[in-house]
């Protein structure tokens, strides 16, 4: 018999048909279920779909020696009985499809599963800091704000078994900036309790005064990171107070995804932060030379969340 009227035998073949004994019986395709786990080989063995067949075996199937069956594993079965097969190993199947998710508002959503899902590979940015405000002066003084941290990012590739059928997912906002004020923090991203990006720290506000200092960047955010592979935001520049001559807002830091704010100078004036670009990016701080208003540090730049499913 030649390789072509084997493959014809094979494709139309079902169990439905099957003849008795093993001799008659050709070689099967099958697909291991989806919803397997293989951590649980060989003391739960793998049912599998057949080529052809409407649902999942309720049996299981042992596999040869080397060889572990992962869900969504296109196999090669071979009949060893009146009824049975066992798994010889892979076989190239046809070429992975893969869907994706963008979600890059801040809020909370539902992801739901793909059929016939392998797995999935998850990549977030938490929400980033805003940056400090500049305090009002008087004569002769000055004041500025810090930048805010940049979100953190995580990312994780996580087979099917260990998925839901729905995920609850969380996008962190950026933070919120206050004139005169210590900037607000970013917001966590999540993807259920499997991974998390922790929002950025907000920055400093330096008091008013007319002796020259400095203040921080915004700080690291306390929110721990869940991932395979995961990274802090980039920390907020330091803000300035030159006593009488001015102050510098310190740049906000950059993420994974996005830039921080640009950081700024007044001499005579004032000037407002700029905020964050793109996913995570902190704010940079505001700053203010004397007889100046209360300013405002830039806005940080909202989270994001990536999930690609492969089936």
């Amino acid at each position: 018999m030649g390789g072509e009227e084997l493959l014809a035998i094979i494709t139309g073949y079902t169990e439905a048909t099957r003849p008795r004994t093993a001799a008659d019986r050709p070689p099967r395709r099958a697909t291991v279920a989806h919803g397997y786990d293989p951590r649980s080989y060989p003391s739960t063995l793998p049912p599998v779909i057949f080529d052809g067949e409407p649902a999942p075996t309720r049996a299981g199937f042992a596999a040869l020696s080397g060889y572990v069956p992962a869900p969504g594993d296109r196999v090669l079965m071979l009949p060893i009985g009146d009824s049975e097969y066992v798994i010889l190993g892979r076989i190239d199947g046809p070429a992975a499809t893969a869907s994706t998710m963008v979600y890059s508002e801040p809020g909370t959503l539902t992801w739901a599963r793909p059929d016939n899902t392998r797995l999935v590979w998850v990549r977030a940015v938490g929400g980033g800091g805003a940056g400090g405000g500049a305090a009002s002066t008087s004569s002769g003084e000055s004041s500025g704000g810090s930048g805010g941290q940049a979100g953190g990012y995580a990312e994780a590739w996580i087979p099917s078994y260990l998925l839901p059928t729905t995920v609850e997912v969380i996008v962190g906002s950026g933070g919120t900036a206050t004139p005169g004020g210590p900037g607000g923090d970013g917001g966590d991203t999540r993807f259920g309790t499997l991974v998390a990006a922790g929002g950025g720290a907000g920055g400093l506000t330096l008091t008013a005064s007319g002796t020259p200092g400095a203040n921080n960047g915004g700080g690291y955010s306390t929110v721990a990171l869940l991932g395979d592979v995961t990274a802090d935001g980039q920390g907020g520049g330091a803000g300035m107070r030159l006593g009488s001559t001015g102050a510098v807002g310190g740049m906000g830091g950059s993420s994974v995804w996005g830039s921080g704010g640009r950081g700024l100078g007044a001499v005579t004036g004032q000037v407002s932060g700029t905020d964050g670009r793109g996913p995570g990016g902190g704010g940079s701080g505001g700053a203010a030379g004397p007889t100046s208003s209360a300013q405002r540090g830039g806005e940080g730049g909202p989270g994001a969340l990536v999930v690609v499913a492969y089936q």
